[in-house]
């Protein structure tokens, strides 16, 4: 009985320790191959890194064309109905086109009726469109009732007429989407932001 007591206990001591020394050399090959994986990151980051220092970078006082971003400044249009104003020759890559088309609502002109957009108005929007187009720059393009943007409300015409306007601007505004940024879709209120 004693010789089967001390060889169950023999067997259990084998049994701990065997599972122990097998659990060390796991751990000692994990350890070591995470040691290589380290030196070979060192390696290719210290080689890439090698051939970039801040004696290469040269100071550039170019314009980059990065279109639809930075910062803009308004550019006020006004659309009457056989001619059109506008201050364009400006530095930046974006505009931000305000379009007063307030001289074709009853609610301003001296007629006191709605009009719809003149063909000549249209035409000169396109030309101005492609001209930014060719210049490479881009626009935000918001349309507004309240003369000059101004601190004006109620000017709007029939909510009709707005609607036909629209139909009419969509054409134009459909064929440079590819310069168009934005189009801000208020029409009403002083700035055209539905204030």
């Amino acid at each position: 009985m004693k010789n089967l007591f001390s060889k169950f206990i023999e067997d259990d001591i084998n049994a701990i320790n065997t599972p122990f020394y097998k659990r060390k050399l796991f751990f000692i090959a994990i350890g070591i191959l995470l040691l290589i994986i380290i030196i070979i990151i060192i390696i290719v980051v210290c080689t890439a890194t090698s051939h970039f220092s801040s004696d290469s970078f040269i100071e550039s006082k170019e314009i980059i064309i990065n279109p639809d971003q930075g910062f803009y400044r308004p550019v006020i249009l006004t659309l009457k109905p056989n001619s059109f104003d506008s201050q364009s020759n400006r530095p930046d890559q974006l505009y931000h086109l305000r379009c007063d088309i307030s001289e074709f609502s009853g609610q301003v002109n001296s007629d006191q009726k709605d009009k719809v957009l003149t063909q000549t108005v249209l035409d000169d929007l396109d030309k101005y469109l492609s001209d930014i187009k060719k210049q490479n720059k881009n626009a935000i393009i918001r349309f507004c009732y309240s003369p000059g943007f101004g601190n004006q409300k109620d000017k709007e015409p029939s909510f009709s007429m707005i609607e036909q306007h629209i139909k009419q601007l969509s054409e134009i505004l459909n064929k440079h989407l590819d310069t168009l940024t934005a189009i801000e879709a208020g029409m009403l209120g002083p700035w055209g932001e539905i204030h």
